[in-house]
């Protein structure tokens, strides 16, 4: 294992889940911006 990875880089499948929630927050009426920041506070609820 790569002792230099820095463990706040995202892991595998966190994109998927992000896009997720951007995707759902869009389909509701949010604007592109509001949606990927609600997005990113919800990811980081779910961590």
């Amino acid at each position: 294992m790569n002792g230099t990875v820095d463990e706040r880089l995202a892991k595998g499948g966190s994109g998927d889940k992000l896009t997720g929630l951007i995707v759902g927050y869009l389909a509701q009426g949010l604007k592109a911006k509001h949606a990927a920041i609600c997005g990113m506070f919800k990811l980081i609820e779910f961590a």
